[in-house]
């Protein structure tokens, strides 16, 4: 399993797209090519909306996947950091549906 502490690699401060959108991308090819990961939020103080949303793709995508894929694990302590991904995990899982859904039309 791999496991990636966020304060550890980003600092207390989850804040730009571009920084959530490479961690996305890699942590997507290895959940793809069969590992099993773990993100740990812990200790991270402010987690800006489009990070949170580039988290909450790669759930979704990961969710929603029909390959063969690794598990993903997250550990979210904080209450509005939750609410947060939530919200944008149940959006980005509409998004993806909807897609699917115009391939098939």
């Amino acid at each position: 399993m791999k496991t990636f502490m966020l304060k550890e690699l980003f600092g207390n401060l989850l804040s730009t797209r571009s920084a959530g959108e490479s961690f996305r991308h890699k942590v997507r090819k290895l959940i793809f090519e069969g590992e099993d990961v773990f993100i740990d939020f812990s200790g991270i103080d402010v987690l800006s909306h489009s990070f949170a949303d580039e988290i909450a793709k790669l759930i979704a995508e990961v969710k929603l996947s029909d390959r063969p894929r690794g598990k993903l694990t997250v550990r979210v302590t904080d209450p509005i950091q939750k609410r947060l991904l939530g919200t944008r995990i149940k959006f980005r899982e509409k998004q993806i549906k909807e897609e699917k859904l115009q391939t098939f039309v």
